[in-house]
């Protein structure tokens, strides 16, 4: 890494605000699940001016499938997990998709950092994320039973 790196956001003309932190978008993910995750991502993007048009997509493509191949596995039985080995498990794809979202804006969180300003209030917009994930997630459930007949 050069220190130039470090300004490409500045130089570029970056006029976006600052991002919530990256542990906050962590503690959304982790305690929102996936859908909290590319929310937050989502979020964060547009307060950058830096949403990936094409990492979004796809980690909603991704999270659906596995909500899909869960609900099959569990509703054929092919699985039989209790609640707490599904919980942790969404809490790994979770973490897995935050991740994979964050990885583009390492310049702008390193920027963030050298910042005078001080990181934006998540609670909000991380509660807020958090709710909406959680209604997304049970329609999906909801969906998926119904169209695997459990």
């Amino acid at each position: 890494m050069r220190r130039e790196d470090l300004f490409v956001p500045s130089l570029q003309g970056h006029s976006g605000d600052l991002p919530y932190s990256k542990l906050a978008s962590f503690m959304v993910a982790f305690f929102g699940g996936p859908f909290a995750a590319i929310g937050f991502a989502f979020l964060n993007g547009n307060r950058t001016g830096n949403v990936d048009k094409n990492r979004l997509p796809v980690a909603l493509v991704l999270t659906v499938a596995y909500f899909a191949g869960l609900t099959w596995a569990l509703s054929t039985e092919v699985l039989t997990l209790d609640r707490q080995m599904v919980r942790l498990l969404s809490r790994v794809v979770a973490v897995a998709v935050w991740a994979w979202l964050t990885m583009p804006l390492r310049r702008i969180y390193r920027a963030a950092e050298l910042s005078p300003e001080d990181w934006p209030s998540p609670w909000k917009a991380g509660i807020l994320t958090i709710i909406g994930a959680a209604v997304v997630q049970a329609f999906v459930v909801v969906v998926l039973r119904a169209g695997f007949g459990g």
